[in-house]
């Protein structure tokens, strides 16, 4: 960036910038060319191979996958081609994604290519995630994911078997998340305000004990933030609940407070397993995780005594009374100067690399 003298542009010129639209649309184009060719009858047979062994294992379930298989095996082939080419002749000393299970066609040609990867934490990391999560394999053995993944904190290092070895998981911090904390900082924190946040699939379960909780507690001001995800419907969806709401419970969708406006304003939140929670409890907030389903991917947070466990609306007026004054340690989670450190770090792998390549070249 321009205020980091280390990364300064030059005078006159701009940084270059490339699309990868190109190739996304000759991945389109080449698949029926491929079809024809060996590669795509050798393809075909290893689809078969693939979807008679998942109908033999399900026999009463007719799925019908072998295209599908062969379509999806066809676009990676055509994907890991195309990256090759883009990235040979683009010459990158270093390759950043958001994302990787998403542009695994791009991390595989990186890695034909010996270009280093970082993976930038986009999101909630848990145990069950399939993008992340390889319990049985063998460490920096798979093609698709990164060398390095850059994580909010420390606390993340350790939410599942990832592929890569301990040291390549880099605490880094989350940039954007400090500059809303910063942002926000001056807000008053209003005592009485409890933020309930919502999450589509257990969004309507969730209403319900929060309005239980504002029937039984009308000195507290409930505020339930819907998720994206639930703002163009949510009026249809929980009709029949709205007639029951009280006045001291407002929904937030489309048109809400900006979600770190409410972290700083807010006392309590209470949730399941949203990402947002792990953000409140960088503000401060006090942490109630209920019991709805999916609440065990947020099950590191109640274990190591961040947040608190509530099996129903009984629970968070209980635990909404108690003021344990316990403050959380958000080093963990968002570790703090995190643009430095995401520096500090690419520079080690850049030049650590630099060595390798020298040591590698010695050889020939």
């Amino acid at each position: 960036s321009d205020a980091d003298p280390r990364y300064p542009r030059e005078r006159g010129k701009n940084y270059k910038l490339f699309f990868y639209d190109y190739f996304a649309i000759k991945r389109k184009l080449f698949m029926s060319f491929y079809m024809r060719k060996r590669i795509g009858i050798e393809l075909n047979d290893v689809a078969k191979i693939i979807s008679n062994s998942i109908k033999n294992h399900l026999s009463c379930v007719p799925l019908g996958l072998h295209r599908f298989i062969l379509r999806s095996l066809l676009r990676a082939y055509i994907g890991v081609r195309n990256s090759v080419v883009f990235l040979r002749n683009l010459k990158p000393d270093l390759l950043v994604v958001v994302n990787s299970y998403g542009h695994a066609d791009i991390v595989h040609g990186a890695k034909i290519l010996r270009i280093p990867i970082i993976e930038l934490q986009h999101g909630f990391i848990y145990p069950y995630h399939l993008g992340y999560t390889y319990p049985d394999v063998e460490k920096n053995y798979i093609d698709i994911f990164p060398d390095y993944l850059f994580t909010f904190g420390e606390l993340w290092n350790s939410a599942t078997n990832f592929p890569i070895h301990e040291q390549n998981l880099i605490a880094t911090g989350f940039p954007y998340f400090e500059e809303q904390r910063e942002k926000y900082q001056n807000l008053d924190r209003k005592k009485r305000d409890i933020l309930f946040i919502s999450q589509n699939t257990i969004g309507r379960r969730l209403l319900r004990i929060a309005i239980q909780v504002a029937l039984k507690a009308k000195n507290y001001n409930i505020i339930f933030k819907l998720h994206p995800k639930q703002y163009n419907d949510w009026k249809e969806r929980f009709s029949d609940i709205l007639c029951e709401m009280p006045l001291n419970i407002v929904i937030y969708g489309k048109d809400a407070p900006n979600i770190y406006r409410l972290f700083r304003t807010s006392r309590v939140q209470v949730g399941v397993f949203s990402t947002a929670l792990y953000e409140g409890l960088g503000f401060g907030l006090k942490t109630i995780i209920c019991m709805l389903p999916g609440w065990r991917f947020a099950k590191q947070l109640v274990s190591s005594k961040q947040a608190s466990l509530a099996k129903n609306s009984k629970d968070i007026l209980r635990l909404i009374s108690i003021d344990d004054g316990k403050n959380n340690d958000v080093a963990k989670i968002f570790r703090p100067n995190a643009v430095n450190n995401m520096h500090f770090a690419i520079d080690e792998i850049l030049e650590q690399r630099k060595k390798l390549r020298v040591r590698y070249d010695s050889c020939y």
